[in-house]
C-alpha cells in the first residue's frame, strides 16, 4: 500500500513539474506568418483597402496609385507576418514600414510627398499618444487644447 501511495505521489510530482513547460508551449505565438489582420494589427494595420483608403483621402491617389500601394502595403504587410517574436522583432518592422514609406513615397507626385508626409506625421503622433496612454492626438501645438489633468 505505502508503495502505490508512493508511486503515485510520484507521479503527480512529475506531472506538476511538467506543466510549466506545456503552459510555455501553449503560450508561444504561432510558427509561420498572421493572417491579414492578425494579432497585433491596429489601427487598420493588416487591412490594404482600409490603408489605401486612408492615404488616399490624404494625398488624392490615382486610381492607378491605388493599385500600386495596395501592392506595397499587401507585401510589407506579409513580411511583417512571417516575422518571429524575440529580440529586435521591433526594428525589424520599423524597418520594414519605413521601407514600404518610401516605396508609397516614390510613386507620388511631388504635390503629393507634402501631403504623405504631413499624414505620416500625424500618424505618427497618434500611435505615440496611445503608447503613452493619451489613447488619442496630442493637444494642438497653438495649446488651445483642453489644460492637463
Amino acid at each position: 500500500m505505502e508503495k502505490k501511495i508512493s508511486i503515485g505521489l510520484a507521479t503527480v510530482l512529475l506531472g506538476a513539474m511538467m506543466l510549466p513547460a506545456a503552459w510555455a508551449q501553449d503560450a508561444a505565438a504561432p510558427a509561420g506568418p498572421l493572417p491579414s489582420g492578425g494579432p497585433g494589427m491596429r489601427g487598420g494595420h493588416g487591412n490594404p483597402d482600409e490603408q489605401v483608403r486612408h492615404i488616399t483621402r490624404a494625398v488624392g491617389l490615382t486610381s492607378e496609385q491605388q493599385a500600386q500601394v495596395r501592392q506595397i502595403v499587401q507585401d510589407r504587410d506579409a513580411k511583417m507576418g512571417q516575422l518571429q517574436p524575440g529580440p529586435g522583432r521591433r526594428e525589424q518592422m520599423r524597418s520594414l514600414a519605413m521601407d514600404g514609406d518610401a516605396k508609397i513615397r516614390a510613386i507620388l507626385t511631388d504635390e503629393q510627398k507634402p501631403k504623405f508626409d504631413a499624414w505620416r506625421s500625424e500618424q505618427m503622433s497618434k500611435r505615440q499618444a496611445m503608447r503613452q496612454g493619451g489613447g488619442g492626438a496630442p493637444p494642438p501645438a497653438d495649446g488651445s487644447g483642453p489644460p492637463p489633468q
